[in-house]
């Protein structure tokens, strides 16, 4: 870390000599490490944020459970639609949910 916080001194432009000499480039210079500092942060901070809701997401995935034959057409009996047809359009729109989710 001490090596990394070097360089970023050296990428901001200060010198590791002479700096007192000429205080507004001295100053120009600090700006410009802070800069880096906070940037290199809140770069950090935001790799944590994507690593923890990778993690939220992964936690949270499901795998696709379908309805049962004997599910479906209690269906159709609850609805009070027990044609042939009315259950084969249930098991369509499963099938279509199915492809849209997983």
């Amino acid at each position: 870390m001490t090596r990394e916080i070097i360089e970023m001194a050296r990428d901001s432009g200060m010198e590791l000599y002479g700096l007192g000499k000429d205080r507004a480039r001295f100053v120009h210079h600090l700006e410009a490490f802070a800069k880096l500092i906070a940037e290199k942060a809140l770069a950090e901070r935001a790799m944590s944020e994507v690593q923890r809701l990778g993690q939220e997401i992964e936690a949270t995935d499901r795998t696709w459970v379908g309805l049962t034959e004997q599910e479906h057409t209690d269906i159709a009996v609850e609805c009070g639609c027990m044609s042939a047809d009315w259950v084969f359009y249930g098991a369509a729109v499963e099938r279509k949910l199915k492809e849209r989710n997983t």
